[in-house]
This record gives C-alpha cells, sequence and structure tokens, in this order.
C-alpha cells in the first residue's frame, strides 16, 4: 500500500537517474513490499528498481514474484 503512494516519487528518482537515492529508498523496506512495487510499475522501470538493490535484498524480492513476473525480469536484464 505505502509502495503505490511512492510510486510517483519512485518514478522521478528513475527519470532523473538518481539510483543512489532510490536504492536508500528500498534498504529498509520487506522484501514483499519490495515486490509489490515491482509488480506496479512498468517493465522497464522494474528492471532498473531491480538493478539497483542490494544482492541480498534482490534475492530475497525475486522470492516473492510470481514466476511469470520473475521471467519478465530476466529477459529485461
Amino acid at each position: 500500500m505505502v509502495g503505490k503512494i511512492l510510486i510517483p516519487e519512485i518514478k522521478n528518482l528513475i527519470e532523473a537517474r538518481n539510483f543512489g537515492a532510490l536504492r536508500e529508498l528500498f534498504l529498509d523496506w520487506p522484501p514483499a513490499d519490495v515486490a509489490e512495487v515491482i509488480l506496479d510499475v512498468e517493465e522497464n522501470d522494474r528492471v532498473i528498481i531491480f538493478r539497483v538493490l542490494p544482492s541480498d535484498l534482490a534475492a530475497d524480492v525475486f522470492e516473492y514474484l510470481d514466476v511469470d513476473a520473475q521471467q519478465e525480469l530476466l529477459r529485461g536484464m
């Protein structure tokens, strides 16, 4: 739910290419919430968000995505 509220801010960070701030935004989020945000944004933005995550968080987030979303994300990378 919180992720949906922050989607405009997330999109602004991506458009501004402020990847450090984007990474910081997600550091304290539970992996399930990050996965929810990833599913709520456009495919190109999904890949960007996933790539800026620390590897341990990215692995946890990946587990929360359904198989179709996982495959789509991998194709986008």
